[in-house]
């Protein structure tokens, strides 16, 4: 398995960290991420990171990340390790810094 390829602007710590799912490097999953890093540029200068994982490289990602679909964004509050799981937690500074995100993305869009 390859690593994810990762795309960052930001120092060595980052507020967001987004998980781009895609099988291969098609123009519909080299378009979404092109989007997303328009995206992140604008709302969330230097201080993101984009996964890019391709599932073709591991097709059980997509069963034990339960993707179902391509492409797909993972982007949230929280550590992915740890999502889903019974130890799951997510600190109140994410949930804050996530609806702040939010807020903004949406504004932008209307």
């Amino acid at each position: 398995m390859q690593p994810p390829i990762s795309h960052s602007n930001a120092a060595a710590s980052c507020d967001f960290v987004l998980r781009l799912y895609v099988a291969g490097q098609t123009p519909k999953c080299m378009r979404a991420f092109s989007n997303l890093k328009k995206i992140c540029e604008q709302y969330l200068a230097n201080r993101y990171r984009i996964e890019m994982i391709d599932l073709l490289d591991d097709p059980a990602l997509a069963r034990g990340d339960q993707i179902l679909a391509v492409p797909t964004l993972v982007c949230g509050p929280g550590d992915i390790s740890v999502a889903h799981k019974p130890d799951e937690y997510v600190a109140l500074a994410q949930l804050d810094a996530c609806d702040a995100f939010l807020a903004r993305l949406i504004g932008g869009l209307q």
